[in-house]
């Protein structure tokens, strides 16, 4: 993709490629920056898309003892989805509903939406928890299941008073 020894005639070329690319961007984009108020508006919601998802996988880890990296994947890629759909797609039917369900005129405003999202997010994760635990017929604990290991019984502290495990019995 990028080649360090390439001609001056291929660097024009690639160059002309980039701008191009980047206007048809700028053409497709401007759509969604007219409906939305300002620029500035529009980049706070692409900001949010992102930093909500991040919050959400940092509290999860903070939260968590164990987190599959496959659950953090979905959970980014599912967040991402639900809120440019909330958010972007379906914006005035779901601005609609709120309204009528709320008896307001106010717009809900898209940060809203983002606790919604982080909400759905942190129940999807411990319901995928719940289903993998009734699958696997085991609960997870602290230690993945297993025994806490004590590599020399008799140096044991006042503070750690487990009992020992079998193999030391």
């Amino acid at each position: 993709m990028i080649r360090l020894r390439a001609s001056q005639p291929e660097f024009v070329h690639a160059g002309r490629a980039c701008s191009i690319a980047l206007a048809l961007t700028s053409i497709l984009v401007a759509p969604m920056i007219v409906t939305s108020g300002s620029l500035h508006n529009h980049l706070q919601k692409i900001y949010a898309t992102f930093f909500g998802l991040m919050v959400a996988v940092t509290l999860l880890g903070m939260f968590s003892r164990r987190v599959w990296a496959l659950a953090v994947k979905a959970g980014l890629a599912g967040g991402l989805i639900l809120f440019f759909l909330l958010v972007f797609s379906f914006n005035n039917r779901v601005q609609s509903f709120l309204q009528g369900l709320f008896g307001t005129g106010d717009e809900t405003h898209f940060l809203h939406f983002l606790a919604i999202v982080l909400v759905a997010l942190v129940a999807a994760r411990h319901q995928l928890k719940a289903v993998h635990q009734r699958q696997s017929g085991k609960r997870h604990c602290a230690t993945g299941g297993k025994q806490p290991v004590l590599i020399d019984p008799s140096a044991r502290s006042s503070a750690v008073q487990e009992e020992p495990s079998p193999a030391y019995a």
